[in-house]
């Protein structure tokens, strides 16, 4: 088994190279980063928080939404032998200080404004705090108002060109090399998750559904959230070198779905309920025959389904009109998702049986009990 987060990293980054590895939207385009450029950035990035002092075993606040960056972040933050303490982004200011008070954080990174107006206001609160890392490059710092009281505030890609400066990629290499299984990756206010629990739990996910190289994954899990980053970053690029597509936001979530056009998702029941909801919607507004093809459709895709999770093969005559279904009504589904999905996971409370069966009809296989399977594997 890999003994570390970041060493799994590098054993990929070195096998996949020029292969993109995770796509933003940059000036309106889907952009890939290869695993050799975040490879390269996590590097540098790591050799920055070197030279501005950080040591192996100190924890780093990361305040953020969802983005490329928080993945650079985080996987920079591990190379040095650091832990990271990952903070819902919609967390008020003190909650946000109370976390980088009981990290003992000496480093933060957050998103921007939004995010570094919390630790300006509680900086009276946080002297250990003495240095934060913006991804976005343009944030305004107010001058401070009681002397003493205050951290340097520096963006990523600074931190990117001070690395350039620093240490060399083998010292890392060395720091990299010392962090032992049992070492923390991750602290959280009563929890911390070592890289080996980590890595167990990602390969009991993976044994519960098969992924490839070949799929295309977005998730709008939080990656605060120990299961939103697990299985939906970790799972697929690490341990199985397939492309991840990091949403613009939430509000954006569902566009950003059907212009990825991806074939696996990762999400929660309430999207998934959304659906559902969408499609009875239709189904009560419809009149005469297309209510009747609907309700046509519909059972018999519930009846398709149900043959197959029950593990028997449909009928000629059931798989004949399932075609004939899936045609004209059921394919309007999977289209919601894009139109190549294969696999939807789904995190947090459990999904109901209607939704699963309206999906299963549509011919979606869906993954619920990942979430269970991890926390039986990190106690």
């Amino acid at each position: 088994m890999p003994r570390s987060i970041p060493s799994l990293f590098r054993e990929q980054a070195q096998k996949l190279g020029s292969r993109p590895m995770v796509y933003s939207k940059v000036h309106g385009h889907w952009t890939p980063l290869t695993w050799f450029q975040v490879g390269q950035r996590v590097d540098e990035a790591a050799a920055g928080l070197v030279a501005l002092g950080l040591l192996p075993g100190e924890n780093v606040t990361l305040l953020s939404e969802d983005r490329v960056e928080w993945l650079l972040a985080e996987l920079s933050i591990l190379s040095t032998g650091a832990a990271d303490a990952p903070i819902d982004p919609t967390s008020s200011a003190a909650e946000v200080a109370s976390v980088v008070r009981a990290s003992a954080s000496r480093f933060a990174f957050v998103s921007g404004q939004e995010q570094l107006d919390k630790l300006m206001l509680e900086r009276a609160d946080l002297p250990g705090l003495e240095h934060v890392v913006t991804f976005e490059e343009q944030v305004d710092v107010p001058p401070n108002v009681e002397a003493g009281v205050t951290f340097s505030v520096l963006s990523f890609s600074a931190l990117e060109a001070l690395g350039r400066q620093g240490i060399e990629v083998e010292t890392l290499g060395l720091r990299v090399a010392r962090i032992e299984p049992t070492d923390p990756l991750t602290v959280g206010h009563h929890s911390v998750l070592t890289h080996g629990q980590v890595i167990s739990s990602c390969e009991a996910i993976r044994r519960a559904m098969t992924l490839n190289s070949d799929d295309s994954i977005i998730s709008s899990l939080p990656m605060a959230d120990s299961f939103g980053r697990l299985a939906g970053l970790y799972l697929p690029l690490l341990f199985v070198g397939a492309q991840v597509y990091f949403a613009e936001s939430l509000p954006r979530f569902l566009h950003n779905l059907r212009e990825v056009r991806p074939t696996v998702l990762f999400s929660t029941p309430r999207f998934y309920e959304d659906v559902y909801a969408r499609f009875m919607d239709r189904r009560a507004e419809a009149t005469g025959t297309s209510r009747l093809l609907i309700d046509w459709a519909l059972r018999v895709g519930l009846k398709h389904g149900r043959e197959r999770q029950a593990g028997r093969a449909p009928s000629l005559i059931l798989q004949t009109q399932y075609t004939l279904a899936f045609k004209l009504l059921l394919s309007k589904i999977g289209d919601e998702f894009g139109g190549r999905i294969r696999l939807l996971v789904c995190e947090g409370a459990p999904l109901s049986v209607n939704v699963v069966e309206l999906l299963n009809a549509a011919g979606l296989l869906v993954c619920t009990e990942l979430n269970a399977r991890q926390e039986r594997e990190l106690k």
